[in-house]
């Protein structure tokens, strides 16, 4: 007797759209907009260029509904990797995405996070960089140990 497990298909439209809208507004948000406003001179060209950003972000979720029609595999990027060009370019984007990109990215969401904690603290003058390191590290030390 040979079984197939399959996960149950319980994601719709508008979990898609909560899980989009959350990653492009969950990081960046709170990354970019102080940077965008200063280098775009006024606060309507930054305006186009967030409607920009959102349209950008809004066709790449649609790639990536599409390719999820043609491959309804479980793994995401890593399952459509694998199957256009095959096990070993999905090996090496895991292994990639494991060390490099989800690392770079957690240490970017943690400075962030210490920064806006520490600027109440500071309201007339700059965070120090030490201070907004250790919150960081402790808040990635903590997730470690969470997700370990």
């Amino acid at each position: 007797m040979k079984e197939e497990v399959h996960l149950k298909r319980q994601l719709g439209l508008l979990h898609g759209i909560g899980i989009v809208a959350g990653l492009v507004i969950g990081s960046g948000i709170y990354i970019s907009p102080r940077g965008v406003i200063l280098h775009a001179g006024s606060a309507g060209l930054s305006l186009v260029l967030w409607t920009a950003g959102g349209a950008l972000s809004m066709f790449g979720a649609l790639t990536y509904a599409e390719i999820g029609l043609v491959i309804p595999q479980t793994g995401a990027l890593y399952a459509y990797m694998r199957t256009m060009y095959g096990r070993f370019a999905g090996f090496i984007y895991l292994w990639s995405y494991l060390f490099f990109v989800r690392v770079g990215a957690n240490a970017v969401k943690c400075l962030v996070f210490g920064r806006c904690v520490l600027k109440p603290f500071f309201p007339n003058c700059t965070v120090p960089d030490i201070a907004i390191k250790l919150i960081a590290t402790v808040v990635a030390c903590k997730l470690a140990k969470q997700n370990g």
